[in-house]
């Protein structure tokens, strides 16, 4: 009987760690990334099947980081329906004007990763274009954590479609 216990006891255990959305929870997780923009992400239920999704998000770019450089701070707000695939995944997702690479590691309460980004960036940016270049933000860490406001990010001006 003992025997029987401790091996029931471990299949229990073990389905429980491997539960995909274990280590994740529904809510929107605010911080900011190493450049100091602002990052989030919400998780809520896919519709479609049930399943924990990241279902929207927001991303600050710092343009002066881009090669050529622009002028300043933008920021993308998204709308997307991807499953979570565990408590490490990653995820892509595009506009016609800004793509973003991301990498996810959930524990506990907490989301860190690393993110590439990249758009068109008009210049001036302050009137009517000369010119267009194509931007890319070099891949940086970022951390958020469930419910918390971003402690010290830039703002950012948010497009969206």
């Amino acid at each position: 009987m003992k025997n029987l216990f401790n091996l029931c006891g471990g299949a229990i255990l073990a389905a429980a760690l491997a539960t995909p959305a274990a280590a994740q929870t529904a809510g929107t997780y605010n911080g900011t990334q190493a450049n100091g923009q602002g990052y989030a992400l919400t998780l809520s239920t896919d519709p479609n099947n049930g399943m924990l999704a990241i279902t929207a998000g927001s991303v600050g770019v710092d343009t002066t980081l881009c090669k050529p450089a622009g002028e300043g701070n933008v920021g993308w707000g998204f709308g997307t329906l991807t499953d979570v695939t565990g408590p490490r995944m990653s995820f892509t997702f595009g506009f016609p004007d800004f793509y973003t690479v991301q990498s996810l590691h959930f524990h506990g309460s907490t989301v860190t990763g690393t993110i590439t980004s990249y758009e068109a960036v008009f210049s001036p940016s302050t009137g009517r274009p000369r010119k267009a270049s194509f931007c890319t933000v070099p891949k940086q860490t970022f951390t958020a954590t469930l419910g918390a406001a971003p402690a010290g990010a830039k703002p950012a001006k948010v497009f969206g479609y």
